[in-house]
């Protein structure tokens, strides 16, 4: 059996009060009244209604100002407000309607149309309800999701002697497509990956999940650049059609200073040198994304690395924010942001590009996912 609604009416005239009560509750609605203003407050805050029936022209507190605090805590789509006026209260009406009510219907009473539009506030209160619960068990399972996607991160960056890592990952939703890898290759090198894959949210996500397993199924060490893009494409070239990858693979030898590196659509990372803390360009050619089709000659460009150079490694969402001027934060200004803070502990760096984005942003929400992956060479 359905569960009858609730609804309060709120008059100073018990005539009126009695006389609505009784025509509702013979419609199966479960019916309480309040004879002023303030007790109307009590009880709605004390008591759960599905609607209130609230008179305008009341002595002491009046309805406007009732439903003035009513909203203070319970917006139109969670509890519906219809307010109830003479015939020549416009001006009311408006302010009624401007403070947050539903509905209003006027005196006398027409009970059918009141009742109509009681029963539609109702249906439409009963379903917003419905979609604000749906709503909350689709945030819980994104939660899961996003959990589970951040275990695929690495739990820690590895130890290196020479090399030393700071990271800041985030995501524009729940889940992103953004994805970055730290692993010790048998030689003493260090393999970083850094992949970003198109678009955003759970689709993204999954496809950065994909991309994670088949890098760690690599058969034999990651240390060819060239090989591990090829590896991941081979692997992902067609299994969808509204996805890609942009990935870059470096290989850094800090022993010999020396870093190899290969780019499938991928930003170049940016190099500092300290002193004298200027950015030194870095072009890696590159071939196109993962995903798209067959990868062919992968040039893999070399680097020579300097005792305390910073590089950092990536994504669009930080190169591509935006402030309300609709400004791009851009590659340049990234650039500058690391060279004046370079020097620093890498995680006090990588906070401090993280408060520079933000601030160019005016804090307003990212919508792209982002990544920062800082490797300085040297020990600590």
């Amino acid at each position: 059996m359905t569960e009858a609604h609730r609804v309060l009416v709120v008059d100073d005239n018990e005539m009126n009060r009695d006389m609505l009560s009784r025509r509702l509750a013979r419609r199966g609605i479960a019916v309480e009244t309040a004879e002023n203003g303030r007790q109307a407050l009590e009880l709605v805050a004390a008591r759960p209604y599905d609607l209130v029936l609230l008179d305008i022209m009341m002595p002491d507190v009046d309805g406007l100002e009732v439903l003035r605090q009513i909203r203070q805590t319970r917006p139109p789509g969670e509890l519906p407000v219809i307010m109830v006026t003479a015939k020549d209260q416009s001006a009311d009406v408006v302010r009624a309607l401007g403070a947050g009510a539903n509905d209003y219907v006027t005196k006398p009473i027409d009970f059918n149309v009141a009742l109509a539009r009681l029963n539609t506030h109702l249906t439409v209160a009963r379903l917003n309800r419905e979609l604000a619960a749906r709503v909350s068990e689709i945030e819980e399972e994104l939660q899961v999701v996003a959990d589970v996607q951040r275990r695929l991160l690495p739990a820690r960056l590895p130890h290196a002697p020479d090399l030393r890592f700071a990271v800041h990952y985030a995501t524009s939703r729940y889940a992103g497509g953004d994805y970055y890898d730290v692993v010790p290759l048998p030689d003493g090198s260090v393999g970083i990956l850094i992949a970003d894959v198109s678009g955003h949210g759970t689709p993204s996500a999954v496809v950065m999940a994909m991309t994670r397993s088949v890098f760690h199924a690599l058969p034999g060490p990651p240390d060819q650049p060239a090989e591990v893009l090829c590896h991941l494409n081979r692997q992902l070239v067609d299994l969808w059609e509204d996805r890609f990858v942009t990935a870059l693979y470096a290989v850094i030898d800090p022993a010999r200073r020396k870093m190899r590196v290969a780019s499938a659509g991928h930003l170049d990372p940016i190099l500092v040198r300290t002193p004298p803390g200027g950015v030194v360009p870095l072009h890696v050619p590159g071939v196109i994304p993962i995903g798209v089709d067959a990868l062919v000659n992968v040039p893999v460009a070399e680097f020579e690395l300097h005792p305390t150079d910073h590089l950092l490694f990536f994504t669009d969402g930080i190169s591509e924010r935006f402030n309300p001027r609709r400004e791009m934060y851009g590659v340049e200004r990234l650039g500058r942001a690391l060279a004046d803070a370079a020097g620093a502990d890498p995680r006090n760096v990588v906070a401090r590009l993280v408060a520079d984005v933000d601030a160019f942003a005016a804090d307003a929400p990212p919508d792209d996912d982002q990544t920062f992956l800082l490797c300085v060479i040297g020990p600590s």
